[in-house]
């Protein structure tokens, strides 16, 4: 288990990414192999502690983990393509149940529409999860007793697994952002939808048929 990276750089575990810098630069300064009582091995620590604090990805792993990945791989390539991936199999599902062909309906459209959907799901997700931090906040500070304050430690161990919650959530939206982007870049090439196709019996009429039955 990788040490308490908090500890590290002596900053409280709800600190944000300024308080997290200052403390770094600090703790550089005094932890640097130059100087009288530094070592490779503790700025090595520190400057594990500032690049996993300072990333709510790398940060929410550790808060839940308590490791620390030291040259961690960009996965964000595999991550896109993951989502995309998911965006096609959620619109050939919406096919699949209507019995529609893929290659005649607008493809960019029915993915775009599905990473929508769970993108609104990922946002009310962690608007929930940031209501349930703020009532828990609340009960900091209200508990008492002649030795350790468990319920207190208990409480800022729920807030601190919320928000790493809410991190992972929030990464996952970008992910969703970027996956939209890179369908707002692609172009799909459909087959006309023929005037009747089998497979749901319904026959496709056009807007001329409509209004000369109509008359």
């Amino acid at each position: 288990m990788t040490a308490d990276l908090y500890a590290a750089l002596d900053v409280p575990r709800d600190a944000d990414h300024a308080a997290i810098r200052r403390a770094y630069r600090r703790k550089a300064r005094d932890t640097h192999p130059d100087t009288p009582n530094g070592s490779k091995a503790r700025f090595a620590l520190v400057k594990l502690a500032h690049d996993t604090l300072t990333d709510e990805q790398r940060r929410a792993r550790y808060d839940q983990t308590g490791e620390a990945e030291e040259n961690p791989v960009d996965n964000s390539r595999a991550q896109l393509m993951e989502m995309l991936a998911t965006g096609l199999e959620m619109a050939m599902q919406h096919l699949y149940e209507r019995s529609k062909p893929p290659i005649q309906s607008d493809m960019i459209r029915l993915m775009k529409d599905s990473l929508c959907k769970m993108r609104s799901e990922l946002t009310k997700a962690i608007h929930e999860f940031q209501k349930n931090v703020d009532r828990s906040k609340e009960l900091l500070g209200r508990w008492s007793t002649d030795g350790e304050n468990i319920m207190e430690v208990i409480v800022v161990n729920r807030v601190r697994h919320l928000e790493a919650q809410i991190a992972l959530l929030t990464s996952r939206v970008a992910v969703v952002d970027q996956a939209l982007g890179v369908l707002d870049r692609v172009r799909f090439t459909a087959d006309p939808v023929p005037e009747e196709r089998r497979g749901d019996g319904m026959a496709y009429i056009t807007f001329g048929d409509l209004m000369a039955r109509r008359w």
